[in-house]
């Protein structure tokens, strides 16, 4: 399980990242800075949480969930020809 605990940190992944437990992202920003990240369970954004998709960044759920909780946010921006996938 990778866990944020701080308001106001932001994680900003500098390569594209496996995750092979639970990500759960409780407070502050998961940034995925237009890389790759494979989830192979569940994703959740609580309350206080944000997962931010920039341009080119790829979402890659295999077999799993995404679960926005009330009070977290999915920010997922491009722009023409910078497309991301999920």
């Amino acid at each position: 399980m990778l866990t944020g605990s701080k308001s106001n940190r932001a994680y900003l992944i500098t390569n594209d990242l496996d995750i092979n437990g639970t990500l759960d992202v409780d407070a502050g920003t998961f940034d995925i800075n237009g890389l790759t990240l494979n989830c192979y369970d569940n994703v959740n954004v609580n309350n206080g949480g944000i997962l931010h998709l920039l341009n080119n960044s790829t979402l890659a759920l295999h077999l799993s969930e995404l679960h926005v909780n009330n009070g977290g946010w999915l920010m997922a921006i491009a722009t023409a020809g910078n497309d991301m996938s999920s």
